[in-house]
């Protein structure tokens, strides 16, 4: 994993952080055996960012996911249950938190 991607996702900063997410919308497109290998920490992490604050981010999270998981569909690819466990809950209290917000 480049340094500057890395860096990016675990910034605090919405300017280093878009980059990294437009990177990963690429990759999840290409859907490479190390894409496969790593994707519960890949779900980890975008789940996390869903909890930013930033609507900038949060919208490009969740093409980041759908993208991801459309390209599984296409290939035939099931979440496992640990994957899918990381993935639901999180989407779930985000759309809560965010009509609590509103």
């Amino acid at each position: 994993m480049p340094e500057r991607l890395y860096t990016g996702m675990f910034s605090d900063r919405m300017e280093d952080q878009l980059p990294a997410l437009q990177s990963w919308r690429i990759q999840v497109t290409e859907l490479s055996d190390g894409l496969l290998e790593t994707l519960d920490m890949l779900l980890k992490w975008l789940t996390w960012m869903l909890l930013n604050t930033n609507t900038r981010v949060w919208r490009l999270t969740l093409e980041v996911i759908s993208c991801l998981l459309e390209r599984l569909a296409s290939e035939g690819v099931q979440l496992s249950e640990r994957e899918v466990q990381i993935l639901l809950p999180n989407i779930q209290i985000g759309r809560a938190s965010c009509r609590e917000r509103v």
